[in-house]
């Protein structure tokens, strides 16, 4: 994120060479981790499974296996909805001129 302090910051883009050249995240220390493609494992943790104190606690590993994407066109971050939306931009008097130019007659065939 852009703000890793705001969970509703844009996402940050990174470049693919870059992305390559982090290679891995795994077997290194968290201060040493860097935007890699793949997987990431954020080390173990402790639970109880159902919420049962009675049970004995277990370890599992916490594994981030992102996806890779592109930065959709035409489109900004929306904080509210924490995605990307189609950003309505007014038309400038070319598009307008483009656009009276267009007619369009729908006919019914028979």
């Amino acid at each position: 994120m852009t703000d890793p302090n705001d969970i509703n910051s844009e996402p940050k883009e990174f470049k693919l060479k870059d992305l390559i050249a982090n290679g891995s995240n795994l077997g290194k220390p968290k201060k040493d981790w860097k935007p890699v493609i793949g997987m990431t494992d954020f080390g173990s943790y402790e639970y109880h499974p159902y919420g049962d104190t009675e049970i004995e606690k277990e370890k599992s590993h916490y594994i981030d296996n992102s996806s890779l994407s592109s930065k959709p066109i035409a489109q900004a971050w929306d904080r509210g909805n924490r995605a990307y939306k189609v950003e309505l931009k007014t038309l400038t008097e070319r598009q307008k001129k483009i656009r009276s130019l267009i007619k369009i007659t729908i006919k019914k065939l028979s």
